[in-house]
């Protein structure tokens, strides 16, 4: 599994409340799912061989975790080390949410 710095990634949300994901590079293969664990601040991507790569990322609020929910996909979006950040991959997968809330 390919563990993703944080201090290289973003989860950004949309007005028409589609969320992406951005990170630096690429994924080692094409993912099929995410997983989000709220309560943890875990995100797990996921492939058909099982897990692909994986952060912790800070506390996500129950307003973002709802938006998510609703929409049921997430993009990922791999963009190179550039000031500019390019994208040079893009993926649409659906999301599975865990929470306590």
């Amino acid at each position: 599994m390919k563990q993703i710095t944080k201090e290289k990634t973003s989860l950004g949300i949309n007005e028409d409340g589609e969320m992406a994901f951005f990170y630096i590079g690429h994924l080692p293969k094409t993912p099929e799912w995410v997983s989000l664990d709220v309560d943890q601040g875990e995100l797990c991507i996921g492939g058909e061989e099982g897990l692909i790569g994986g952060i912790i990322m800070d506390e996500i609020d129950k307003e973002i975790y709802e938006d998510i929910k609703k929409a049921g996909y997430i993009y990922l979006v791999g963009v190179d080390d550039t000031p500019e950040r390019n994208t040079i991959e893009s993926y649409k997968v659906p999301v599975m949410v865990s929470t306590q809330l």
